[in-house]
């Protein structure tokens, strides 16, 4: 994959604002209902605009994609190693209980010729599950709930050569809701909370070699719940949680260490952190804040010396992004897009349509292309070609306060183009 030349800041900023200005929106997807259909019609693609010669499109620019074959809450996509996209799942997270009939449905996206296309779905209905992709190009399934509300301690693998999913390694311990993480070196980490008591939890791990027919049990994580896990540059993982009168707790995991999980600080301003990886090993933190009116989406963003495990705050967004869209550049940036300016239940809560770009290098932000639409809560996916897939997500807002709501998924999305 080529490493897009990244153009000078008052080019981007020109070309960033042209787009911004000739970006005509487009109406969201129409709301889908409780029980998204089960069929896709003969004109799914028919929203596609007219190709456009490359030679004649700006550098950076924001495209329509082709619509997704199905509305979705709660699925996981992966870039497969064949470059194409896997999404999977449909578990109406909105309401708790089992998996329902449809979160087996699999769908996949070739970028070369922007298309979705209905693949191989999951044998049985699965909710809250983990997915990664391995080291060697396949998707990998673990846990989650299954139609009965128990949880799965099977694992499901798909190969983009056949399209197919075969069984993967049996976990050691049943898990719902759990989190993964493949590492540099192709091991894949996972952990979810296993044992709670009234002021204690106990989240367990097992670890999966590269190659390897069995998982192995890592050393448990006492008196935290791991939500998330993220891979770092430098071969460790981050976990994030939280546990009894804690609100936010991090935890790394080095592979080629004593496989223990080490406790270090969490940020300072940033909580109920959104964590992305940089180069090196840092990570970039955002999040809220507490405010005196109440816990807020935060501008402020903190970043981890991976040499000293320290947090230091760097400069802020220009503005608060509930549930924005991030993604790590090929070139290293990352890109924020997206997003709420407040939490879902405020009457004056909007989505946002605006885009920022931050070099770590410069430690600087700058004002991005626009999407075409406004969107919290999706995916964005880097694409070989450097592009960022966005899906998925919606631009709801649960203004009366009901339990329990359900947004309406999006099934448009959009590829940013961010350099040549």
């Amino acid at each position: 994959m080529e490493t897009p030349n990244r153009l000078p800041r008052p080019t981007l900023l020109l070309v960033a604002a042209l787009v911004a200005a000739c970006a005509s929106p487009t109406p969201s997807s129409p709301p889908a209902s409780a029980v998204p259909p089960t069929t896709v019609g003969p004109t799914a693609s028919a929203t596609l605009q007219p190709s456009v010669s490359p030679s004649s499109l700006p550098a950076i620019r924001v495209e329509r994609a082709a619509p997704m074959l199905r509305a979705r809450t709660g699925f996981d996509s992966v870039v497969l190693g064949d470059g194409s996209v896997l999404a999977v799942g449909d578990d109406f997270a909105c309401f708790p209980g089992p998996a329902l009939e449809g979160s087996e449905r699999a769908e996949r996206y070739d970028p070369e010729t922007d298309t979705w296309t209905e693949a191989e779905s999951l044998n049985k209905p699965r909710k809250t599950f983990a997915m990664v992709r391995l080291a060697d190009g396949r998707a990998l399934v673990i846990g989650g709930l299954d139609p009965e509300e128990a949880s799965y301690s099977s694992t499901k693998l798909f190969d983009p050569a056949t399209g197919s999913w075969t069984d993967g390694p049996l976990l050691d311990v049943a898990r719902d809701d759990p989190a993964a993480a493949t590492l540099t070196e192709g091991e894949v980490v996972l952990t979810s909370a296993t044992f709670f008591g009234e002021t204690d939890t106990t989240s367990t791990a097992e670890m999966l070699e590269p190659g390897a027919d069995a998982w192995a049990n890592l050393r448990p994580i006492q008196g935290l719940a791991i939500r998330t896990l993220i891979p770092l540059a430098d071969g460790r993982v981050m976990g994030i949680g939280d546990g009894f009168e804690l609100d936010l707790a991090v935890v790394l995991f080095d592979p080629a260490g004593d496989r223990s999980w080490q406790s270090i600080d969490p940020p300072t301003v940033v909580r109920q952190a959104r964590i992305v990886p940089l180069e090196g090993g840092d990570v970039l933190a955002f999040g809220y804040e507490d405010l005196a009116i109440g816990r807020s989406p935060s501008v402020r963003v903190e970043r981890l010396d991976a040499s000293t495990n320290t947090w230091s705050e760097v400069a802020p967004m220009s503005m608060p992004r509930e549930g924005a869209l991030i993604a790590t550049l090929a070139d290293g940036q990352v890109l924020v897009a997206g997003g709420a300016t407040t939490i879902e239940i405020e009457p004056e809560a909007r989505a946002l349509a605006t885009t920022e770009i931050y070099d770590p290098a410069a430690d600087s932000w700058i004002a991005g292309p626009n999407l075409l639409e406004p969107r919290k809560d999706g995916h964005a996916l880097l694409l070989p070609d450097g592009s960022v897939l966005i899906h998925g997500g919606d631009a709801d807002f649960n203004v009366d306060g009901d339990v329990p709501w359900c947004p309406d998924p999006m099934t448009t999305t959009e590829r940013v183009y961010l350099g040549p």
